[in-house]
Formats: C-alpha cells, structure tokens, sequence
C-alpha cells in the first residue's frame, strides 16, 4: 500500500493492508548484535527465555540511509508501538540517555498505536496542523513478546475489545480459565478512532498484522524488544541514539525505576521496573495462562519468521511445564 506524504488528501483509511507469511525480509536474517566488552560477554543479562546473544534490534541497517538523505535540523525520533509495549518506557529511556540535536518525540506524526498505513494519512492531535514532514521522521518502535504481551492486553485493553477467555470454563475448548484462553475464541476489535474500527481474527493476529506492516514497509524503522528495554537498557539505547546520528549521554546511564506510564486516562496498570523484572523473567508467569491448544493456535496465527527473529520462542510443552512447578 503506497505511503501518503504530508499535503496528500485525504485516503480511506478503513482498509488494512495485506499480509503475507512469512516475512521475505526477515527470512535468513540476523538480528543486530551489539558487541560485548569482557565483562558484558561474561554475563547474561535478558532472561534465557528471551534468547542469547544480548539485544534484538531490527532495522538498524537503515539508520545510515536516513541520516545520509535528512538535514540534522530536521531529523526527529519518535515512538510507535502496539498497547502495552513499553512506548512510554522507551520515550524516557531516550530523554533521560540520549543527546540527540532534536529532542525525540513522544509518538509518531500519525500516533504511536495506530498502523503504520495511516502514516501522511491521520495526525495525532500532538502533530496535527504542525506540518510535519514524515519523511524526516525515524519511527522507533517497540515490540513484546506476543503471549506476556496479550496477558498485558487483558488487564488494560485500551481500544480493543475481544471474547474473553476468562468466561470459558477451564478445559472448555483447550481454554485454561484465565484470560485470554482460548485464543481462537479471541476475534478483536480495535477502535484506533472512534469512528474507524478494524476486525482482527483474534489477538495474535491484531500483534502479527500491527507489525508485519513495519517490518515489511521500505521506510526507514527501528523495532526493539520491550525485554531489553527492560533487562539490558544501556545497551540497548546507545545504537538507537545513534541511529539519528546522536550518542549516549556522558556519565551513569539512567534507568527508569519508577512507573514509566502516568495515571493518565487508559494507563489502567502501573507497574514499576523491579515488579516487572520479576513478572517478565519467569517463564512459569509467561505461559501460565495458555493451554496446548493456546500456543498450537499462535504458532499457526504469527509469522514464524517474526518470532524466530525476536527469539519469542513459542513451545507448546510450556503449558504443560507452567502447570506442573
């Protein structure tokens, strides 16, 4: 689907794009690496469960082409990412570590959760009027694994709506009782504008399409895991920094301890970096929710290639493994 620039008219935009599996650009390839000093190499510092090797970065390969062909001036980072992702994790990361020659942007032009296709298209109330060039804007998006992630979406679902799980009796269609089992049962809703609502299969399938439209758009874009926001910051910022053309900050990197999400209307859970240190690196907690049947279902609703390439490794003996520690 072609991306509409500023001063474009305005498109419908009720159509979503098309989704083919898997990711012709994601097939074969390698997520960035970070290099490792001695001591960062001798310590593992994302959970296991989230693969090894140090931070997954995708799109890095495109920072030299955007910074090559965008004024400094001009240049801005901004956020984008699904519900629950770490977006706002991620805006405070940048402002507290990065020296950037323009501050990044809390969301993107055309707003951090809607899709990518509405880019030219939509602004949010942040952006609109201002006459953004969106050219001149490097999308950073965040990314969590699919199974915490529709965990997450149970406790605070924004916009979406979708058949809760919870209301089927344990073992009544593979479900396990607990939200969002059973997936298939999931079919959602999403209400990016009040007047613009999008019909998703079930909830794998609004985190799969959501993305796919970024990894495999031809514009410049950067996704990063929630997880190594959260485990491995530091190392995890500095190429993002970098990638606009700017640098870490002198001195101690800076973390962010407290609630990154204020009490603002739709910001439902708090949850502060040592709880979600502890929720995020148990692999009990990851697949507790989810039955057989669950994960069979995500195996076959999401990109194999976008979870082999994030290490979100989906393994349908884990149920059985969550219920019986």
């Amino acid at each position: 689907m072609p991306r509409e620039e500023v001063g474009a008219p305005r498109q419908d935009l009720s159509a979503q794009p098309s989704v083919s599996a898997p990711s012709a650009r994601l097939r074969g390839a390698d997520p960035f690496r970070m290099p490792l000093g001695p001591e960062a190499a001798a310590r593992q510092q994302v959970p296991l469960l989230y693969g090894q090797g140090g931070p997954r970065v995708l799109g890095l390969d495109r920072c030299a082409a955007f910074r090559s062909r965008t004024a400094v001036a001009r240049r801005r980072v901004a956020v984008a990412g699904l519900f629950n992702t770490g977006t706002n994790l991620l805006f405070q990361l940048l402002l507290k570590n990065c020296a950037l020659d323009q501050a990044p942007m809390f969301q993107v032009p055309w707003g951090k959760h809607n899709p990518l296709h509405w880019r030219g298209r939509h602004w949010a109330p942040r952006g609109r009027g201002r006459h953004v060039d969106v050219s001149a804007i490097l999308p950073l998006v965040t990314i969590k694994d699919p199974l915490s992630w529709m965990a997450s979406m149970c406790r605070s679902p924004y916009a979406a709506h979708f058949g809760r799980g919870a209301k089927a009796a344990a073992g009544e269609h593979g479900s396990t009782g607990l939200c969002p089992s059973p997936l298939p049962a999931t079919a959602t809703k999403v209400a990016w504008q009040p007047k613009r609502v999008y019909k998703y299969s079930s909830l794998p399938d609004l985190w799969n399409r959501w993305y796919r439209e970024y990894v495999d758009a031809s514009l410049p874009a950067v996704l990063v895991r929630y997880e190594d926001l959260l485990f491995d910051p530091e190392r995890t910022v500095a190429p993002l920094c970098t990638c606009a053309g700017g640098r870490l900050r002198n001195g101690t990197f800076r973390t962010v301890e407290d609630a990154a999400k204020t009490r603002a209307a739709g910001h439902r859970t708090i949850t502060d970096r040592s709880s979600a240190l502890s929720k995020y690196g148990s692999e009990r907690e990851r697949y507790r929710r989810y039955s057989r049947v669950d994960l069979d279902f995500v195996r076959r609703a999401v990109d194999p290639e976008l979870l082999r390439f994030f290490a979100y490794r989906v393994r349908p003996g884990g149920a059985l493994n969550a219920t019986s520690r």
